[in-house]
């Protein structure tokens, strides 16, 4: 017959009473970034000056102008995004994943194609991608303060990239040719 072993054994990765310090651990490290913040809110601090969401978005547009935008969103709200304004919606805010589609984004004016983007507001991250038409031949970039944009041929078409962090709101403007 085997006979169990009662020897008393310090805490190993595999055995119960090994697991616990290491479990505590994780949940001690997962909260203190969030309690650490909830504390300096709470003691006086403002988060006026602090960035509130990340915005990583991809826009397709089509040659009509018309953009499909997805990707996602972390926002306080949506009405300080002036490129949803008249477009049709759906986000999600437990994930942050938003889709849209938009003619508000694109003006068209004596032959050239004008993408404006706009976000009020703090952003902790912006990373945007905007794939222009196949035919399209950029004339101008412009992005706000804070903002890197590189303008890069993917798959056919050109895509103009910009990213940031710590920004005070975001704002691109593209120029083109179709």
């Amino acid at each position: 017959m085997i006979g169990r072993d009662l020897r008393d054994r310090p805490g190993r990765w595999g055995s119960a009473g090994g697991s616990f310090p290491l479990i505590a651990l994780l949940i001690l490290l997962a909260l203190a970034p969030a309690s650490g913040r909830d504390e300096a809110v709470a003691g006086g601090g403002s988060e006026a000056g602090s960035a509130f969401g990340s915005i990583l978005l991809d826009a397709y547009i089509d040659d009509g102008g018309r953009a499909l935008i997805v990707g996602y969103l972390k926002a306080d709200s949506l009405d300080d995004l002036a490129f949803l304004a008249g477009s049709e919606v759906e986000y999600d805010e437990d994930l942050g994943e938003l889709y849209a589609l938009s003619d508000a984004l694109t003006s068209i004016r004596d032959g050239v194609t004008t993408l404006e983007f706009e976000a009020d507001g703090r952003w902790e991250e912006c990373h945007l991608a905007f794939y222009l038409p196949k035919e399209a031949t950029p004339s101008a970039v412009t992005a706000s303060e804070g903002l890197e944009v590189s303008v890069v041929e993917e798959e056919g078409s050109l895509v103009v990239e910009v990213i940031g962090y710590d920004l005070d709101g975001a704002e691109v403007s593209i120029d083109y040719l179709l």
